[in-house]
């Protein structure tokens, strides 16, 4: 696969949100590159820039020189997590040019990828980072086509219902959301038991298990795309605290029996 004007512009639009408009103007001095001061969005200034020195040298080392340059200044202007993260973003894309940056922040050559799927295997950031934690595991089997996708927003809709599910299962009630929960979760007539009520510390454990249905509704089962408030759809990050939150729910409700079992 060829430097195609797409990949350009993925490029470009990694490496603006790696650096600033001045420290862009700079770049360009450094690596003497033409800089029309009419654009005004960083990733447009980049890739116009790029774009004219190919078209006028023939050149596409200069998408080297660049990248290098980026990730030489962001190296000393970021955590290890941001770092990697950068890393990540980048190598995704370069990975089809056959060149990936190595932890030095120099651009290498590496087996070019010529298909989409083949790139997507390699490259899966919330599968890796989710097989460090115990997450619950009817999340992973029965969300794997998001995670595989890392399709953030539909990854965690989905997992927010599988509690709800397990509720229903428990009760048998038809009802949904933040209803299913209070109906449920009623101490004084509850359909879900998790243990006795008799201590503070069971009912402490009760009623923070019904306050951490409700927040996985609140957050992440009721909001639509495009009003979303309590998360970014497009970070890692935020999928993965969504889903830690609604795989302590499961292990919680795993605990859990109907109250007519109760004698």
């Amino acid at each position: 696969m060829e430097l195609t004007p797409q990949i350009l512009k993925k490029i470009s639009c990694i490496l603006a949100e790696l650096t600033t408009g001045s420290k862009i103007t700079y770049m360009f001095q450094v690596l003497n590159m033409d800089n029309d001061s009419t654009i005004s969005t960083k990733w447009n200034r980049i890739y116009n820039s790029i774009s004219q020195n190919l078209n006028k040298f023939n050149d596409s080392s200069i998408v080297i020189k660049v990248i290098e340059y980026v990730f030489a200044d962001k190296m000393h202007d970021c955590n290890s997590s941001e770092w990697q993260s950068a890393l990540f973003d980048i190598n995704k894309v370069i990975q089809y040019l056959g060149l990936k940056v190595n932890d030095s922040g120099k651009v290498v050559k590496t087996i070019k990828v010529e298909t989409f799927s083949d790139g997507q295997k390699n490259f899966n950031m919330i599968k890796d980072k989710l097989s460090l934690f115990e997450i619950h595991p009817l999340i992973l089997n029965l969300c794997n086509p998001e995670i595989v996708e890392e399709n953030y927003f539909h990854l965690i809709l989905e997992a927010s219902k599988i509690p709800l599910n397990k509720v229903r299962q428990l009760t048998g009630s038809k009802s949904d959301g933040n209803t299913l929960i209070i109906d449920s979760f009623n101490h004084k007539k509850p359909l879900v038991v998790l243990n006795s009520l008799s201590t503070q510390s069971e009912k402490s454990e009760y009623f923070g298990l019904k306050a951490l249905l409700n927040t996985i509704v609140y957050f992440y089962r009721n909001p639509k795309a495009h009003e979303l408030k309590a998360y970014n759809p497009s970070s890692s990050e935020d999928a993965i605290k969504a889903l830690l939150m609604i795989s302590d729910a499961l292990f919680l409700l795993d605990k859990c029996y109907p109250s007519y079992l109760v004698k």
